[in-house]
């Protein structure tokens, strides 16, 4: 058959009135197999086409499918802060309770300061305190497997981030009450005069940007480690009761007397004891666990103390805690440089509500305080990113006014992709004779931060990176690493009202470092190991903060730097030292911190992970690769009994829209599992498989 005679053939088949009705026929039916796909993905979600409720939370049926839905496990929380001077110490005592009929193995994600070294935890059974051995971390988690696998009581204490943790208690019998007791201690935060503390109670969902096939696996992993179900009235389902009540009780021996004590995030009662001491208690007894509480304090003006130092003894090593002031002279110079600055600001869907319009008035703010002298642009960013300008231009009144409209127009919605922006504002050159400084503002619920570490350690140049937390429980940590790395400084922002007034402080420091290029070493020139090894530049107001480890020695610390360009140097005695306990713990947690941080240098995972396990399991702390586990000797659940597994429900946070959240979480962050794209996707093809094979049958007749 010739060539023409086959085209022919092929083309009257191809036009064939019965073909056409079969193609017909198949797009038809994939066409409802979509939309039935569709309908049947947003009901399966929890979705409607005319009702955006959402019911999250953990909840069981105690019998039957048509039994009334009910709690798994209640969990509540009471935490006692003790601090002297800047040293707290912290105990936070977890108590599950199970009123159903199952035996349950409960699993809680939690806070904690992001700086906190976690070293001690206990399981209570009625008036028995079981204390938990550190262990390396998989071998924590066979210990408490064969526990759980035994009917053994048993508790797993573990780190997903150095600010969020995970406890997992097994075999809680029907009607069965058990606590575990978490032991930490941080440090407190100064600028100038006030100090502060900030006790996180609630952790804010995390995006993850997609990953490449080679970290698939463990980005999910990490991901389904962070998960939790969220209730409360910002998910759509109302409870008057809160989920998670936590009591809170903090001892604070300042030294002195206070000239101010505030919360702007909870309201308290406070009684003055003596000697500058108060304890300070939540008004209403207990607070729903949606949002971090913030305590600040100041000295009387007379009294404060430029050089605060700590010790501790532990055999032939000695470990030192020193915070000092700058000097005293140190204010803003008239003469500082013009400045170029970029704002990247956060227009994510876990912004949505309080975090955004926080987000808006400050950055409103910062860009009234440019000077004519000064460049600037706006990145805003959420899964994609736009640039005002796209290079930075002059901060003239038309530009100014452009920029105001801008920032106005500002919503926040879907992902949060913090990569693309962050390597925009870094890749820009370096201006001459001007700062170059970036202000990043975020609520940073994102779950790539080594990534992001890395990205500013590689590409930071001569710049400096400013990170302002917004919104009622910012990721702590990353913030205050992010801007560790950028060399740079933290704000905290949880109150809308004190946006103007922190901004107006942050930018003030902004305007020039009081101290550069600040190291520290022993008077005698022996060797001490300090920690953070590479100290940031200081703004006005900002301390030096460091923890540091030396044989037993009677030598004093010289601490130097730059000071208005010209040399400057202090003598630190430590023979005074006020004695502390802890101040080891803290030290190996900061060395534990160093060690993770050169992940952004290249180091290989299984060097860092041998040097860790080294400081952690010497120094007893929680770690990335250690974990603390508790068994009960005795077996409790019955032979054969089932085992039910429940994460613990945690509240909304605070003035966050979950809406937009769960839409953000549902981007393009491998939220929906592969198990049931499988089913989706033969649903469809099995749907639109009748439709063809009915029209194609009545096409035969």
């Amino acid at each position: 058959m010739s060539v023409g005679k086959v085209n022919r053939k092929i083309i009257t088949i191809l036009c064939s009135p019965r073909l056409s009705r079969i193609i017909c026929g198949m797009a038809t039916g994939m066409s409802l197999g979509v939309i039935l796909l569709v309908l049947w993905s947003m009901t399966a979600l929890g979705a409607s086409p005319t009702d955006n409720k959402q019911e999250f939370g953990l909840f069981f049926r105690e019998t039957g499918q048509d039994a009334p839905l009910t709690p798994a496990l209640t969990q509540s929380s009471d935490m006692t802060v003790d601090i002297a001077g800047i040293v707290l110490r912290g105990t936070v005592q977890q108590t599950f309770r199970n009123d159903s009929g199952n035996w349950v193995e409960g699993i809680y994600l939690f806070p904690l300061p992001d700086d906190a070294a976690v070293d001690g935890m206990t399981l209570i059974i009625g008036e028995r305190r079981i204390e938990g051995e550190i262990q390396e971390k998989e071998q924590a988690k066979r210990t408490y497997a064969r526990a759980v696998a035994e009917g053994k009581r048993a508790s797993l204490l573990s780190q997903n981030r150095p600010n969020v943790f995970t406890t997992k208690i097994a075999n809680i019998g029907p009607g069965e009450e058990i606590s575990v007791e978490i032991r930490f201690q941080s440090l407190v935060k100064r600028t100038g005069l006030e100090f502060s503390a900030t006790l996180p109670t609630v952790v804010l969902p995390r995006f993850f940007p997609r990953p490449d096939a080679e970290h698939m696996a463990t980005v999910i992993a990490d991901r389904n480690a962070m998960e939790q179900p969220i209730t409360g009235p910002a998910t759509g389902v109302y409870d008057a009761k809160p989920v998670n009540p936590t009591r809170m009780t903090v001892n604070l021996d300042a030294g002195t007397e206070l000239s101010l004590l505030e919360s702007p995030s909870h309201q308290f009662n406070s009684l003055h004891l003596e000697g500058g001491r108060y304890r300070i208690t939540l008004k209403d007894g207990e607070m729903p666990a949606d949002r971090d509480f913030v305590l600040r304090w100041k000295m009387a003006l007379s009294s404060s103390p430029q050089t605060l130092v700590f010790s501790e003894t532990a055999g032939q090593e000695e470990y030192i805690l020193t915070m000092v002031m700058p000097p005293a002279e140190a204010q803003r110079d008239k003469t500082t440089l013009p400045r170029d600055i970029t704002f990247i600001i956060d227009t994510s869907g876990s912004m949505a509500g309080d975090s955004i319009r926080q987000a808006k008035a400050s950055l409103q703010k910062a860009v009234s305080q440019l000077r004519p002298e000064d460049h600037f642009d706006i990145i805003r960013f959420d899964d994609s990113m736009t640039r005002l300008f796209g290079e930075s231009r002059p901060a003239g009144p038309e530009n100014l006014r452009y920029a105001r409209s801008f920032i106005d127009r500002l919503e926040a919605n879907n992902g949060t992709v913090m990569y693309p922006p962050l390597a925009s504002a870094l890749g820009d050159k370096q201006p001459e004779n001007a700062l170059r400084q970036i202000l990043f503002l975020t609520d940073g619920a994102v779950g790539n931060e080594t990534e992001l570490f890395q990205l500013v350690h590689e590409n930071l140049g001569s710049a400096r990176l400013f990170t302002v937390g917004l919104g009622p429980a910012p990721n702590g940590w990353f913030m205050r690493k992010a801007a560790e790395f950028g060399r740079g400084s933290y704000t905290l922002i949880t109150n809308l009202g004190e946006a103007e007034n922190r901004m107006d402080a942050l930018f003030s420091r902004m305007q020039f470092p009081s101290m550069t290029d600040v190291t520290m070493e022993n008077a005698d020139a022996s060797p001490a190991e300090s920690f953070p090894p590479q100290i940031p530049d200081l703004y006005d107001g900002e301390p030096v903060v460091f923890v540091s480890r030396r044989e037993v020695t009677d030598a004093d610390f010289n601490l130097q730097g730059r000071f208005k360009n010209r040399d400057w140097k202090e003598y630190l005695s430590v023979k005074h030292a006020q004695k502390s306990s802890g101040i080891a713990k803290l030290w190996a947690r900061r060395k534990v911190e160093a060690l993770m941080d050169l992940k952004a240098h290249g180091l290989s995972e299984e060097t860092i992970r041998l040097s860790v396990l080294d400081v952690a399991l010497s120094h007893a702390i929680l770690s990335p690769y250690t974990s603390f586990v508790a068994v009960d000797k005795t077996p409790v659940r019955p032979h054969l009994t089932d085992l039910k597994t429940e994460k613990l429900s945690a509240n909304a946070a605070k003035g966050l829209d979950m809406f937009k959240q769960q839409r953000q979480l549902a981007g393009p962050a491998t939220a929906t599992p592969m198990t049931l794209n499988l089913i989706l996707g033969f649903a469809a093809l099995f749907t639109a498989l009748i439709t063809f094979l009915i029209l194609g049958r009545r096409t035969a007749r």
